[in-house]
């Protein structure tokens, strides 16, 4: 039962199945912020399950095809996956599943993930296949607790970078008690993002400054800064609408 952690599985090809991760056998291997993109295969061009019950953790799974089935991630023959915060965009098949591909009596429980613009299709199942499917972000929707329909407000998806904007509705949108325990995350931090709000959906949460100083700049950003020192806003009025009373609001010379 490996575990992965912190790695980037990038141009990698293979005449069979998983182009970037190939998981097989009976195993409950973990692999956690780890990027995979732009693999290729027949199977699975990102990351293929065989026959397994890994927990995949904050994984963007990007620009990976298949020649056959699923391109971002296949689910085969009775695997049962976990999958949390993971951001699967821009995969593609020639046949099912251009993100997630569930086959043969596998089920996903895919939670605070974000799934978009895979082609040509979001997720598939196929012989008995299933995904439950929670606090996400699905495009064309997914029946599920907390589903979005929304666009993520990528910093710049098209160059990959699928970091989340100030303005993103993924932002505080994940499950509020993500570890079942019957705490939420305002008293539990294993339910918090790093800043300690409610967690985001997808690979990478939003920091969130909350003042009390706000800076703003000429060279700041309204779109992409959160109003700190280091991230300063470019406009005034940006800066008084995320202040709140007896804030501070600094303005560069």
């Amino acid at each position: 039962n490996p575990t992965i952690d912190n790695l980037i599985v990038e141009n990698n090809s293979t005449l069979s199945d998983g182009g970037g991760i190939d998981i097989q056998g009976d195993n409950t291997s973990t692999i956690s912020n780890v990027v995979v993109r732009n693999n290729s295969a027949v199977w699975g061009g990102g990351i293929y399950c065989h026959s397994n019950n890994p927990t995949l953790i904050n994984i963007e799974v990007t620009g990976n095809s298949a020649s056959t089935n699923a391109g971002g991630i296949y689910v085969r023959d009775l695997s049962f996956p976990t999958i949390i915060n993971c951001t699967v965009i821009n995969n593609s098949t020639d046949g099912a599943g251009g993100g997630v591909l569930t086959w043969y009596q596998s089920v996903a429980e895919i939670k605070n993930s974000i799934i978009r613009g895979n082609s040509p299709s979001e997720i598939d199942h196929v012989t008995s296949g299933w995904a439950n499917i929670s606090y996400s972000n699905i495009q064309g929707g997914y029946t599920g607790t907390g589903n979005i329909d929304s666009d993520p407000l990528f910093v710049n998806a098209s160059g990959g970078d699928y970091h989340l904007t100030s303005a993103s509705p993924c932002i505080d949108a994940a499950h509020p008690d993500l570890d079942g325990d019957g705490n939420t995350w305002e008293s539990d931090v294993d339910d918090q993002d790093p800043d300690g709000t409610r967690m985001d959906m997808g690979t990478y949460y939003y920091p969130q400054y909350n003042g009390p100083e706000w800076y703003v700049s000429t060279d700041g950003s309204d779109a992409d800064n959160d109003g700190s020192q280091e991230q300063p806003f470019a406009s005034i009025q940006h800066a008084i609408n995320s202040a709140n009373d007896l804030n501070s609001i600094f303005v560069a010379a």
